[in-house]
């Protein structure tokens, strides 16, 4: 389990920090209307949300009871890591 947590939590880490750094070129170029409230929520608030939803997953697998559930929910965000890697890439 530490093992699919720790790469699912880097991969998210990555995918978050690549958003951020997207999202400030394309605001550097002072386009008008970019970026769109759409390229905000993919590239930097979805995988912010997955980021935090591994690291809260982690904590709840080493501190409490409910291990069944963290890693069912791990799980799902390491599944998750696929259609938005197909989605980022620009599609099929």
């Amino acid at each position: 389990m530490l093992i699919l947590s720790g790469i699912t939590t880097l991969v998210w880490a990555s995918f978050t920090w690549m958003g951020i750094q997207l999202l400030s070129h394309v605001h550097r170029q002072q386009l008008l209307g970019y970026p769109r409230v759409g390229q905000m929520h993919f590239y930097l608030m979805f995988p912010a949300a997955m980021l935090v939803l591994a690291l809260i997953a982690i904590a709840i697998w080493r501190y409490t009871r409910f291990r069944r559930s963290a890693i069912a929910t791990q799980v799902l965000v390491s599944f998750l890591v696929l259609p938005f890697l197909v989605m980022y890439g620009g599609g099929v």
